[in-house]
């Protein structure tokens, strides 16, 4: 299914604890991509935080890898993870 979710900009990661908690999955297994100091909090609540064009360099240090576009994020996942 489908759904859609809107979250204010102070409350990400307790949105993603509710969503990993709702659905069983572990923390190791989720990510979260985002490039604001808003996602911060949720990058701290998964296992694999991604920045995407990262606004400061804040965002850059709690991401684990960071990209410049969505092209960039695309390329890694195949050659890294869907290879």
């Amino acid at each position: 299914g489908t759904g859609a979710m809107h979250v204010g900009s102070d409350d990400k990661g307790r949105y993603v604890c509710k969503i990993i908690d709702e659905y069983g999955f572990g923390k190791g297994a989720t990510a979260f991509f985002g490039n604001g100091d808003n996602d911060i909090p949720a990058f701290k609540e998964v296992g694999l935080p991604v920045g995407i064009a990262p606004e400061n360099d804040r965002v850059v240090a709690h991401a684990s890898v960071s990209f410049p576009d969505f092209v960039a994020v695309q390329d890694y996942f195949l050659r890294t993870i869907f290879k």
